[in-house]
């Protein structure tokens, strides 16, 4: 079978080629494989070649003639022409791409994709033991570039419309009490390591958010930090880039205490020439710290204190929910925590707001009771 499909080259100098357009025809008579190439600007008018080709018979009669490119193909330069991705949001549909999509539907034509398969490759993800969330994940960068195809003319629909997903159940949010939270801060060290876990609890930052800090980002003067670039770890990489959302750029105060800490800490690293607009935590050669090494430290630290075993993202579950204890309101966690929408985090910490609640019910109550009213008005 004649198959067409429309493809790029890259070029020494890092640019794409016009899009090409090809045809495959049956081998001559002496073996030797046949095309038909024909180059365009528009990858609409490659395509439009192509189907007008095999509806006038331009290809010497050779029918079953697929006008649209492989999906390995066709995913490839569809990632590439979105140049508007956050460097982790790319990394992450490269890794859809290659881990999942391509080897399962690379080898089909745009065009030939249907529902049926994109439902069975949902089945098989979830076979294979992947989490829901993750094969939410794989279906939306599909669906994504799908409806990227139907605007471009290459589709009528998307075959991935009505495709159902497994429900992901939230994971139960571990956190520590009070008394764990100042355990663990008695047994960090004054070293790079144990001002970040001190850091990590009293803000609640995201991991990537404190390994992404640099001096620069610092007001020792002020008593605050600016959260502005984020380090984390998408498919064996570290890649460094804006907060998770535009929220995630904000200004993060101190206390006291953590401030002392940063103080001691940037002195040392001065003394040992390292960059005054370096990062703040790195390793003995001044390398950037590893986000996966960051994490199994911290289940060393709270092995050795004898803490109840937690996810390092629940230091920040655990900032907010003694946050909400302490009498800070909803909309200041949220803000501390660069949430997109007080709605998450009212979503997320709703277990703990009922108690929030109850503890603001008695305290209006202990207030009111020393209220006077004389004559219908509050004396």
């Amino acid at each position: 079978m004649a198959r067409g499909r429309v493809y790029r080259r890259r070029k020494p100098d890092g640019s794409l080629s016009r899009w090409n357009a090809v045809i495959d025809l049956p081998r001559g008579g002496d073996g030797r494989r046949r095309q038909v190439t024909r180059t365009f600007d528009m990858i609409s008018d490659a395509h439009a070649w192509l189907a007008e080709m095999a509806v006038s018979g331009g290809t010497a009669g050779v029918a079953g003639i697929r006008s649209g490119p492989l999906m390995s193909e066709y995913l490839t330069q569809w990632l590439d022409g979105q140049v508007f991705l956050r460097p982790s949001t790319r990394a992450s549909y490269r890794a859809h791409l290659d881990r999942y999509l391509i080897p399962a539907l690379g080898d089909t034509a745009v065009d030939d994709v249907t529902p049926p398969q994109v439902e069975r490759l949902v089945y098989d993800l979830a076979s294979r033991g992947l989490a829901a969330g993750t094969v939410q994940r794989v279906l939306a960068t599909l669906r994504s570039a799908m409806a990227h195809a139907v605007r471009m003319g290459l589709l009528d629909t998307s075959p991935t419309t009505g495709v159902r997903v497994p429900h992901s159940v939230a994971r139960p949010i571990h956190t520590w009490t009070p008394d764990e939270a100042a355990t663990f801060l008695d047994h960090l060290g004054d070293d790079g390591v144990g001002v970040l876990f001190r850091l990590a609890l009293v803000t609640g930052m995201r991991r990537g958010e404190v390994l992404g800090l640099r001096w620069t980002h610092v007001s020792l003067t002020g008593g605050f930090l600016f959260v502005q670039v984020s380090r984390i770890a998408v498919g064996g990489l570290v890649i460094e880039g804006p907060p998770k959302s535009r929220a995630g750029t904000r200004t993060v105060f101190l206390d006291p205490q953590t401030v002392t800490a940063l103080r001691h800490l940037k002195a040392s690293q001065e003394s040992n020439g390292h960059p005054s607009d370096g990062l703040l935590f790195t390793d003995t050669g001044g390398q950037p710290l590893s986000p996966w090494w960051v994490s199994r430290q911290f289940q060393r630290v709270i092995a050795m204190a004898g803490l109840p075993r937690i996810r390092f993202h629940d230091l920040r579950h655990t900032s907010a929910t003694l946050g909400l204890a302490s009498g800070e309101s909803l909309k200041e966690v949220s803000s501390r925590l660069g949430h997109s929408d007080i709605g998450i985090t009212a979503n997320v910490y709703a277990d703990v707001l009922p108690e929030t609640a109850r503890a603001s019910a008695a305290r209006r109550a202990g207030l009111m009771r020393g209220i006077r009213v004389v004559r219908g008005e509050v004396a």
